[in-house]
């Protein structure tokens, strides 16, 4: 054989060998990353927030985008808006607002089973698994009943398989600070060890969308509701760890001043999440006098010499002003009346002598 054919046959091979590589690359690395985010609702009327959100998200051209609740995803329109950004990218699953024909309004069931449909009718599924090479993603409807969330469970967790296992769904369903009595209405309905044993030593990770508001404020306007929680307006998500299950809570909240997300990447079997955010309102950081200060903060002051003790003082005093001023005021009336005790002996005794 000649030697150019000899040279052919090698080219050939290399260039062969060289596309497989590519190929199973490709396939290696369609498993491994995602962005996921949920609670879209407050900005869904502000399109240039959401066209800055998808221009990020295309720049770190994850494998999949999970919308996890409370997005407005039963509008057609608004899905539309999602689908027409990401195609078959992007994956959802239904919040409690995805169940009330308008935001903060009260409905039935029979309403709520008809909104349900609508967000049925958009994407095609309620709950669902994806299968990949080295993922399982769970879609969880977190609004459902306990039985039905069970009987979903069984069916979809898989035993004893060295595929990560992922639970996407809206409700931080290990968080038993916040439930409802019955299904389809503002939190779940269950608690977290009645469905524990299903994921325990099956489930790696939970991703849950819904708002951080009820635990960290992240509104800058005041409002007429009486603020409940930590105002944390840099707070992109948290985690919770509950046996070996690592439970990210990533809802954006109000989406103002910053709307966060989280990029995942599997990386040698384990899970490797990063915060991203835009600014949506004003600038990073946020000015000091846009935040709600708590009761017990006061101004820092730039002097080294005796500044804890001026720091103490301040609040010491607010903690237990209420208590000295009543202390203080039990003692003068005390010392009132000792004195007037004192002055009437005086008085009498002086009496008694003329």
């Amino acid at each position: 054989m000649s030697n150019f054919f000899k040279n052919k046959i090698k080219l050939n091979k290399f260039i062969l060998i060289f596309l497989l590589q590519i190929f199973l690359s490709k396939n290696l690395y369609s498993s491994n990353s995602f962005v996921a985010l949920g609670h879209l609702n407050p900005i869904l009327n502000d399109k240039n927030i959401l066209e800055n959100l998808f221009r990020d998200i295309n720049e770190l051209d994850p494998d999949y985008i999970f919308i996890l609740g409370d997005s407005g995803i039963q509008d057609k329109k608004i899905f539309e808006f999602y689908t027409n950004k990401f195609s078959d990218k992007i994956y959802f699953v239904p919040g409690n607002h995805e169940y009330t024909v308008t935001q903060n309004k009260i409905t039935n069931d029979e309403m709520s089973n008809r909104t349900l449909e609508e967000y049925k009718k958009n994407v095609g599924y309620i709950n669902k698994v994806i299968k990949t090479d080295k993922i399982n993603f769970i879609l969880l409807n977190s609004s459902d009943t306990l039985l039905n969330i069970k009987k979903f469970l069984k069916k979809s967790i898989e035993k004893n398989t060295k595929k990560i296992q992922i639970i996407m769904t809206h409700h931080r369903i290990w968080d038993d600070t916040l439930t409802s009595q019955h299904d389809k209405q503002h939190d779940k309905s269950y608690y977290f060890k009645d469905i524990y044993p299903l994921l325990s030593e099956n489930i790696n990770a939970i991703f849950a969308g819904n708002s951080k508001r009820q635990y960290f404020e992240d509104r800058l306007e005041p409002d007429n509701r009486k603020n409940s929680s930590l105002q944390n307006v840099n707070n992109i998500y948290w985690v919770d760890r509950i046996g070996e299950i690592n439970a990210y809570s990533v809802g954006t909240g109000d989406g103002k001043p910053k709307l966060g997300y989280v990029f995942v990447k599997l990386i040698d079997g384990e899970l490797l999440v990063t915060p991203y955010h835009i600014v949506t309102q004003g600038i990073d950081p946020v000015p000091i006098t846009q935040i709600r200060k708590m009761k017990a903060s006061i101004q820092p002051d730039n002097l080294i010499i005796n500044i804890n003790f001026l720091k103490f003082i301040p609040y010491y005093y607010e903690r237990i002003s209420k208590k000295l001023m009543f202390l203080f005021g039990f003692f003068s009336a005390i010392f009132l009346i000792l004195l007037l005790l004192i002055f009437k002996r005086i008085f009498i005794s002086s009496n008694d002598k003329i």
